[in-house]
């Protein structure tokens, strides 16, 4: 089973506001799902790949965190995390991070890793 999710973005989520919602300015977003059995996934993930694949020039390269799926709350897959907020609100966030949680404990979320080493 396999989803393609387009949304029209903008109205009052698009105005400035003062947190760490990032990508704000986007016109649109764009969701791919892939639901089926461990031995379906491969396949079913190369489909959900195509729709972004093919929206790519158009695209932001935003990420949004309500979007991210289990895979990319994984520590090696930190950017698609740091592509969900806007750099000048990643970097106070990453101080937080350093300053609270310098170990990274609390990594098994949508994590902002405290340094590059804990990556």
């Amino acid at each position: 089973m396999q989803f393609v999710e387009p949304r029209h973005l903008g109205g009052a989520p698009g105005r400035p506001a003062d947190h760490a919602v990032g990508n704000r300015n986007a016109r649109h977003a764009l969701g791919t799902v892939a639901f089926g059995t461990p031995g379906e996934l491969a396949v079913q993930g190369a489909y959900a790949g195509q729709p972004p694949a093919r929206v790519r020039p158009w695209s932001t390269d935003g990420r949004r965190l309500n979007f991210l799926a289990a895979h990319h709350s994984s520590v090696p897959d930190v950017w698609d995390v740091r592509a969900s907020y806007d750099a000048d609100a990643y970097r106070p966030l990453r101080e937080v991070e350093r300053r609270y949680d310098p170990r990274n404990l609390f990594r098994l979320n949508h994590t902002i890793p405290p340094s590059e080493a804990t990556k």
